[in-house]
């Protein structure tokens, strides 16, 4: 890995256009972008359609809707834009499809249950795909359930590359879900799975446009008692393309912060589990993790968000060649779901947690 560097390149987001409101369904919960030069597409928290705008902000149509048919989701859990083509992934009906940009629906394909492991009737992992490539394979990750994960019988996560037909599946490596999960047990054998208050487990950005998994790891500081992220680039084949350690400044999470994330996990469960049994499973790290959330840009570049302090969030930028160039602090209730070189589409949450989508230029562009 290189010597750790955080780079003193800033560069600030100034406002261009909103999505407009008028004819189109109201934005509640934002859950993903995806935009080319003529269109913006919104997906929304457990909506089974994709809302379609102009470049402009104009809402145009929405694509797909609640269904088994062509061009209809059960569980439409990502999509993006390769080239002419908008993809979809259904978990539901565990199947791609494939739409023109102009949202006509040009192909439909299911993929197969594929488990990982030479034994399927005791594999603990089923596939879970999150991005499409441009030969029409997928990347995507082993899924499993929660009482594996309760059980500690699952700690990790296969990182895998397979065909959409499901007649080729590669491991191209793993992430640890160590202090992921929330997983108290009562005395009379009762299990439950909910996620900690502040993880700081291993996870993976999918970029399938630029056929790579970068893996996060920032857990460092209380692993190894180093300020660094580390950030591992796998290729297609599972072989490393880069590795970097990217250093940041610790910060302590107060003691009366750490309180209330405590309450905010014993309160819930207390008809459950008792505040011991809460506290048995919980896990509170002493310092902040130094990434609460990843984007993986439309350019290659990896947005890695750092924690909302003082009412700001910082994004280290990473160049798709594994380079730090560049830092964007925005206010805490602004958060970058599509970015490129020199323009990301940013959600911003007014006073009441109510999103506007706006469109923002780099200034400056980020280098190539």
């Amino acid at each position: 890995a290189d010597t750790p560097v955080l780079s003193d390149r800033t560069a600030t987001l100034v406002r261009e256009r909103s999505l407009q409101l008028e004819g189109a369904p109201p934005l509640t919960t934002i859950s993903r972008v995806a935009a080319t030069n003529d269109y913006v597409y919104v997906g929304q928290q457990g909506e089974q359609e994709i809302f379609m705008y102009t470049a402009d902000g104009a809402f145009v149509k929405t694509v797909g809707r609640l269904g088994s048919g062509p061009g209809e989701f059960r569980e439409l859990a990502r999509f993006g834009v390769l080239g002419d083509t908008l993809w979809a992934i259904d978990w539901g009906t565990r199947r791609v499809t494939r739409f023109a940009t102009d949202g006509a629906v040009l192909h439909d394909m299911a993929f197969e249950q594929i488990v990982v492991g030479d034994d399927p009737a005791v594999s603990p992992y089923y596939l879970l795909p999150e991005t499409m490539m441009a030969d029409g394979s997928v990347l995507g990750r082993g899924g499993t359930t929660a009482r594996l994960l309760a059980d500690g019988t699952v700690k990790n996560a296969p990182i895998m590359r397979f065909s959409v037909k499901g007649n080729r599946s590669d491991t191209l490596g793993w992430h640890d879900n160590q202090n992921y999960g929330l997983m108290p047990r009562s005395k009379d054998g009762r299990e439950f799975y909910w996620t900690q208050p502040v993880a700081t487990n291993t996870f993976a950005v999918y970029d399938g446009a630029h056929g790579k998994v970068c893996v996060v790891h920032r857990d460092r500081l209380a692993r190894e008692q180093s300020s660094t992220i580390g950030l591992t680039c796998l290729g297609t084949t599972g072989d490393t393309v880069w590795q970097r350690a990217i250093a940041y400044d610790p910060v302590p999470i107060p003691a009366h912060v750490g309180d209330s994330l405590r309450d905010s996990r014993v309160r819930p469960l207390r008809l459950r589990f008792s505040a011991d049994e809460v506290d048995a499973a919980l896990y509170i790290p002493t310092h902040w993790p130094p990434v609460n959330d990843a984007l993986a840009g439309a350019d290659g570049s990896i947005w890695l968000r750092g924690p909302a302090l003082d009412g700001s969030a910082t994004y280290v930028v990473v160049s798709a060649t594994g380079h730090t160039t560049t830092r964007v602090t925005l206010p805490e209730t602004q958060r970058v779901l599509w970015a490129a070189r020199s323009t990301a589409w940013v959600q911003e949450l007014d006073a009441d947690d109510v999103p506007t989508l706006t469109r923002f230029s780099i200034q400056p562009a980020l280098p190539r």
